[in-house]
């Protein structure tokens, strides 16, 4: 008896790794999709993958809470007639497999931001970012990302 309940407490575990696997899959999958549109300036793909209440940390401290404020951020940025920046391209990875606390994922990683501002000046910035999603029916939703870059040694400090 004690035989089968290890090998069925083993074969279960191996399963929840392989959930965890396919979890972690379809993460980097929305990763890739979210660089891919911030790349093309395409906020309305990245609106799909957050949920109502997201609140996101931008690295100018800016904080915004739901999508219309994220919206409003993005138009500011990159969108209106006189935005701040000219373009903006992002490379991301991703710092440590997710953690999973039932249908919480938590996980974080870096980008490689480069940024042309309005008057033409460049600025590459490495930033660290941390996002907690909640998975909803069978889609992940981001309910909250933050981003942050090192105070101490970062471009504007260096020149």
């Amino acid at each position: 008896m004690t035989i089968a309940l290890l090998a069925l407490s083993a074969s279960a575990q191996v399963l929840a790794e392989l959930d965890q696997d396919a979890e972690r899959a379809a993460l980097q999958q929305m990763l890739g999709s979210i660089e891919s549109a911030l790349n093309e300036k395409a906020f309305d793909r990245v609106v799909p993958l957050l949920n109502e209440h997201v609140v996101i940390v931008f690295l100018n401290g800016e904080v915004t809470r739901g999508i219309a404020q994220a919206r409003a951020y993005f138009d500011k940025t990159l969108g209106q007639s006189t935005p701040i920046l000219r373009d903006y391209k992002t490379r991301a990875t991703v710092g440590a497999p997710a953690r999973f606390i039932g249908d919480i994922a938590i996980a974080d990683g870096s980008t490689q931001d480069t940024f042309v501002f309005a008057q033409g000046s460049e600025m590459v910035v490495d930033t660290k970012w941390t996002v907690t999603l909640e998975k909803q029916g069978d889609a992940w939703k981001i309910l909250q990302l933050q981003f942050s870059s090192n105070l101490f040694d970062n471009p504007l400090v260096a020149s």
